[in-house]
């Protein structure tokens, strides 16, 4: 990706960094209710029609030093890397998607919670985050 070649002072979070390797086994393996089992599932990578224009964008968790991450937001209808959020803690995980209730809403939480920051369109190449309860 272009934009990690022309910023590397980060790298890419990996499965390991989320320190939450129970809530991931229970992710990929679980089903219950209207909560499928997910074994593709990553926590630091989705993708998905985050704005609505109905191109696929990719979100994936960035690092500087590993004790936090950002989510740089890639934009699929070619506008390149269109935002960066602020600071979040490893073992917050990134969702989108069914069975929660659309429109869907790019999520960035911690497991099994029912409070989550949403990152909502705002305009072209623009997203405001918000708290707020989920799922």
């Amino acid at each position: 990706m272009a934009w990690l070649a022309a910023n590397p002072s980060y790298i890419v979070m990996k499965d390991a960094d989320c320190r939450c390797a129970e809530d991931l086994e229970e992710i990929r393996t679980t089903t219950f209710s209207l909560w499928r089992a997910q074994p593709a599932y990553h926590p630091y990578f989705v993708v998905g029609d985050f704005n609505g224009d109905r191109k696929a964008d990719a979100a994936v968790a960035v690092t500087r030093d590993h004790r936090l991450f950002r989510v740089l937001i890639v934009d699929g209808g070619g506008g390149g890397p269109t935002y960066l959020s602020p600071d979040f803690k490893p073992g917050e995980m990134l969702f989108f998607g069914a069975p929660r209730p659309q429109p869907w809403r790019l999520l960035i939480g911690r497991y099994g919670t029912d409070t989550a920051a949403m990152l909502l369109p705002h305009g072209r190449a623009k997203y405001v985050l918000r708290y707020q309860p989920c799922c």
